[in-house]
């Protein structure tokens, strides 16, 4: 691979990652509840893996070497993102995220989608 194919799939990987997280703090808002972004970090896994195979095989049709890292950040990344919401189910939220709420004051979103605390 080329240093420009390397800095373009860094690229990929950087915006499906920025999609990832800006759906998830549009999800975070509609809920109430900022600790959301703790269940993306393992979905933002799976997708970043995704893109980045799908993007490195069309620079390397045969993926030398790209299924099992691929396969390992599915696999994390699932697990996480089907965990940690079970495991938070009728409790309320993550104490760390209430209290970047409260020092935030009345307006708390730009503060929390940019993770100024």
């Amino acid at each position: 691979m080329s240093i420009a194919s390397v800095a373009g799939l860094a690229a990929t990987g950087l915006a499906a990652a920025l999609v990832t997280v800006s759906v998830t703090f549009v999800l975070a808002r509609r809920r109430g509840r900022y600790d959301t972004i703790d269940t993306a970090w393992g979905a933002g896994f799976a997708v970043i893996a995704l893109v980045s195979f799908a993007v490195a095989g069309a620079w390397d049709p045969r993926g030398t070497g790209l299924a099992a890292p691929v396969v390992t950040a599915l696999t994390v990344g699932v697990r996480l993102s089907v965990h940690l919401p079970r495991r938070n189910r009728g409790k309320p939220e993550d104490p760390r995220y209430q209290e970047m709420v409260r020092r935030a004051g009345d307006n708390p979103a730009p503060h929390m989608s940019c993770g100024f605390t």
